[in-house]
């Protein structure tokens, strides 16, 4: 493991061993989401670089937004519309065309059995 800093910066990088035999990086800090922390998002892969996280939670309750963070670019995209309410732990399945967003808690802890 190997702590490197860049203009103030800290990061943290640790190696494995590749399948080749090789040492290669296994965690590099990126930087950070431009939106706020959220956790018990939901979250699912729409292409090699793309990723959609919604839903979750933060310090002022459940969470109906999302967005697209784009892992080359590391820039996150808000979504232009919310879901219809806000849900922590939600399951999400997605491609390049179409995303479904399944389940969740509602605001009052409420298990849904809705699918968007």
């Amino acid at each position: 493991m190997a702590t490197k800093s860049a203009d103030g910066i800290s990061q943290t990088t640790m190696a494995t061993k590749s399948a080749d035999g090789q040492y290669t990086p296994a965690w590099v800090k990126q930087e950070p989401l431009i939106l706020d922390g959220r956790y018990g998002y939901g979250w699912a892969k729409i292409d090699e670089h793309r990723f959609i996280i919604v839903g979750g939670r933060d310090d002022d309750g459940n969470l109906s937004s999302g967005y697209i963070y784009d892992v080359r670019t590391q820039q996150s995209t808000p979504l232009l519309h919310d879901m219809p309410e806000a849900l922590l732990g939600c399951c999400v399945a997605a491609n390049e065309e179409f995303v479904y967003v399944i389940g969740g808690r509602g605001v009052n802890g409420v298990i849904m059995n809705t699918v968007y």
